[in-house]
């Protein structure tokens, strides 16, 4: 999954069929940084398949001021401002790698955000 919000571009979260994660802070200045979303999920698996269901704790706009390397920085998002994120799923078999998206990137890697899908959110 990437995610990026109004104040970062943008966050990575992979996580695999054995629920093992990989977290990614590619920032404003383009450069990853392990981080650590505090994402809470679960990984279902069956005989053929598997899904995950994933929560993204937003821990609001400025928090990275405070602990860069914890949470994802920024607002709700609102009609001006939406966020952006794409779902991805990558499958290696041998020397055959498979590469699926929710917003196709046009290319053959997932590094896109200009071709990330808007999300907004709705407040209680």
């Amino acid at each position: 999954m990437r995610i990026e919000t109004a104040s970062n571009s943008y966050y990575e979260i992979a996580i695999n069929p054995a629920g093992t994660v990989l977290e990614i802070d590619h920032g404003k200045d383009g450069k990853g940084v392990s981080w650590t979303s505090g994402a809470q999920f679960a990984v279902h698996r069956g005989d053929k398949q598997w899904s995950i269901e994933i929560r993204l704790p937003i821990t609001g706009e400025g928090s990275r001021m405070i602990d860069p390397l914890k949470g994802i920085d920024g607002a709700m998002s609102k009609d001006l401002f939406p966020w952006h994120f794409n779902v991805c799923r990558q499958r290696v078999r041998s020397t055959t790698i498979e590469r699926t998206a929710y917003s196709a990137t046009g290319k053959d890697d997932f590094y896109v955000p200009e071709k990330f899908a808007k999300l907004w959110g709705k407040g209680k």
